[in-house]
């Protein structure tokens, strides 16, 4: 569970940090989506429905409100109907009119709706658009998923009689406007699901603006419930083309998506709900507070160490030390390891006698030969260094280190 909280804590901070750039994907991936779903069922114009076009317009609606993209994906279904007949066109035409007079007086803010309940009929969970409507939106979001699934009417109805429906005479045409209008309102499937998501919205709305707990959850238990419910009654009692196993599974999916949105936008502890009680001048008051689950994700903080003196002039001792064991590897701390670095006097005595200088390439392999060169009048008998009574030099090391912490008074120094 928190690894979930983790996740959702980190997708906010994403989201406030790129939420423009997250906002315009959206909404060009949708147009891209819707447009292709029309192109596909009623591109009758064949410049409008190629892929140039479609770029174009979904480029265009990626930077405008969802409202602008509904008319002009309105606009494009218009233009498809006139390529193919005038008497659907004027019906949509109208249908459209209703739609944009109801739709900015009641619930602008909504027009996703129109568009995602045709495309989640496509892939068979339009019931999710009634649940997330009623968790998320008020009431007056019945209207947008009413002409939401009038317009997923139309992609179907057109397609399945475009033969029909293509007239040239007035005899025709009139022909052709009476079975438009009997085929788009009076279609008994369309009427079944406009009542039952009218319901579940409201169903699901009421429930969850209830003072009890988990009130999300049960508002979008009770509302696939009803859903299904009047689905069945719909089925039996009119002659519909709806499929009651599809519909249960999609509704069964549906409710698994309201349960991710309820993670997302209300994930409330229960457990530890708190009830206070104060009062002013005017009133007494009584609030039941209940806390929202959260968790805070660990920060990584990046420290910056900075280098040790050595670098102040120049001189990196981990060059110098880097293959001795003896002082190197072997320093305890920091400060012992410091201890080793020579003086600016030790330095200069090891050019005078080597002609290198510490922290030279060749100096940490050559200078153990060349000290015993230039001293081999002092070194002990067994060759391996010699003594003096204020210094002590030893030369047989592997890899030449100069033990030089005592004094440097030395009378043996050359």
């Amino acid at each position: 569970m928190r690894t979930l909280l983790e996740i959702r804590e980190y997708m906010k901070g994403f989201w406030s940090r790129y939420s423009q750039a997250v906002t315009i994907g959206v909404k060009f991936l949708i147009t891209l989506l819707a447009l292709n779903l029309i192109n596909s069922r009623i591109g009758y114009n064949e410049q409008l429905a190629g892929i140039l076009p479609t770029l174009l317009i979904s480029l265009l609606c990626s930077l405008i409100p969802y409202g602008a993209i509904c008319g002009i994906l309105a606009v494009v279904i218009l233009v498809h109907l006139w390529s193919l007949s005038m008497p659907v066109f004027a019906v949509a035409a109208i249908i459209f009119l209703l739609m944009f007079l109801l739709y900015f007086r009641f619930s602008p803010g909504d027009g996703i709706l129109i568009i995602l309940t045709p495309l989640l009929s496509v892939i068979g969970i339009p019931y999710v658009i009634p649940i997330a409507a009623g968790l998320l939106y008020t009431p007056a979001s019945i209207i947008s998923v009413i002409f939401g699934i009038i317009i997923q009417s139309i992609l179907t109805f057109v397609p399945a009689n475009e033969t029909q429906l293509t007239a040239s005479t007035a005899d025709e045409i009139v022909t052709a406007l009476k079975l438009a209008m009997d085929g788009i309102f009076r279609n008994s499937t369309m009427i079944v699901l406009i009542f039952a998501f009218a319901c579940t919205i409201a169903v699901v709305y009421v429930i969850r603006r209830l003072r009890i707990a988990n009130a999300w959850i049960i508002g979008s238990g009770a509302g696939s419930v009803v859903c299904l419910i009047i689905l069945i009654i719909g089925g039996i009692g009119y002659d519909t083309n709806l499929n009651i196993a599809a519909a249960f599974l999609g509704i069964a999916v549906s409710f698994l998506i309201s349960l991710v949105l309820t993670f997302f936008f209300f994930n409330l502890d229960y457990t530890r709900i708190e009830s206070l009680q104060f009062e002013d001048d005017d009133y007494y008051y009584y609030v039941k507070a209940v806390p929202k689950v959260s968790v805070k994700t660990p920060k990584r903080t990046v420290k910056t160490i900075s280098h040790g003196r050595g670098y102040e002039t120049g001189y990196e001792p981990e060059n110098r030390y880097r293959n001795s064991r003896d002082s190197y590897d072997g320093a305890e701390d920091r400060d012992s390891y410091y201890e080793d670095i020579p003086s600016d006097e030790d330095r200069g005595y090891a050019e005078s006698q080597t002609g290198y200088m510490p922290g030279d390439t060749e100096y940490s392999d050559s200078l153990s030969d060349r000290l015993s060169d230039s001293m081999s009048d002092d070194l002990s008998g067994d060759g391996t260094g010699y003594e003096d009574n204020n210094r002590t030099m030893d030369l047989s090391g592997e890899d030449g280190f100069i033990d030089d912490r005592a004094g440097r008074s030395g009378q043996n120094r050359r």
